[in-house]
């Protein structure tokens, strides 16, 4: 039988001893960074979400503002005919930047007065079926719908976005 003397087998052990050691302080180590590096990708993606959520709720104020000013514009004078809707509306472009699908102005049944930027070519049309004017008009509250698939000629798709004073009585 093979014995080993103690210098040998202190020459064995200690190594393996130091690599145990060394493999649990090693494996402990990685554990702690990779559940700070999740910790801060988490932290780090949270805020840029809040970052983005703010510009959009800025945005969608900004856009609000600018819908409630064009239709305190708005007289009975002004939407008298979808010609002059439409004239009173291509004299205050400026609020179309913010539209990309344009912006449309109802009656009070849903039937389309005037648009820009595609004129009075749908006028008297009824789209008092789209959810964002059946909501608009029930509550006479701002509302934004859920995405829908544009009428327009280009089918993209779009989200309705009203205010109850743009509704003609």
């Amino acid at each position: 039988m093979l014995r080993f003397s103690l210098k040998t087998k202190v020459s064995f052990l200690f190594p393996m001893a130091v690599t145990v050691v060394l493999f649990g302080l090693l494996f402990f180590m990685q554990h702690l960074l990779q559940g700070y590096i999740k910790e801060s990708i988490s932290d780090q993606q949270f805020q840029i979400v809040s970052n983005l959520a703010d510009e959009v709720d800025q945005k969608l104020a900004e856009t609000q503002k600018t819908l409630l000013a064009l239709a305190s514009k708005f007289t009975p004078y002004t939407c008298s005919t979808p010609q002059e809707a439409l004239a009173f509306m291509l004299e205050r472009t400026e609020s179309t930047g913010f539209f990309d699908n344009g912006i449309f102005l109802f009656d009070a049944k849903g039937r389309m007065v005037a648009e820009l930027p595609l004129g009075v070519s749908r006028t008297g049309n009824d789209f008092s079926y789209r959810d964002y004017l059946k909501v608009t008009i029930a509550t006479k509250a701002p509302y934004i719908s859920d995405p829908y698939i544009s009428s327009q000629p280009h089918h993209h798709p779009a989200h309705g976005e009203f205010v109850h004073t743009l509704f003609l009585k």
